[in-house]
């Protein structure tokens, strides 16, 4: 009789470990799952930040362009129109510039 408890006992013993076992597994694959989905989210998440900062960047290197057109423009107006009212005046008053 003792015998026989003791090989129940075994079974249910060997039993509850495999149980053990099978139950870490299982929640170690939905680890890994759940791991995975998020490194793919995070891994879209960063193509999308990066893309977002290229396209910033991209739009200051235009603005900074487009600023230094203005400011040349600017700068050859004022000479231009510096040099053509010098041109007038001396004109109009020779000798006196």
């Amino acid at each position: 009789m003792r015998a026989g408890m003791q090989k129940v006992l075994g079974l249910c013993c060997t039993g509850g470990k495999l149980a053990s076992l099978e139950e870490f597994r299982v929640q170690r694959d939905e680890l890994m799952s759940e791991t995975a989905q998020l490194e793919a989210t995070f891994q879209e998440q960063e193509r999308i930040h990066q893309a977002q900062i290229y396209d910033i960047e991209k739009k200051q290197v235009i603005e900074n362009d487009r600023c230094s057109v203005i400011y040349q423009i600017t700068t050859i107006t004022a000479t231009t129109t510096t040099t053509t009212t010098t041109t007038h005046l001396t004109a109009l008053y020779p000798g006196q510039l």
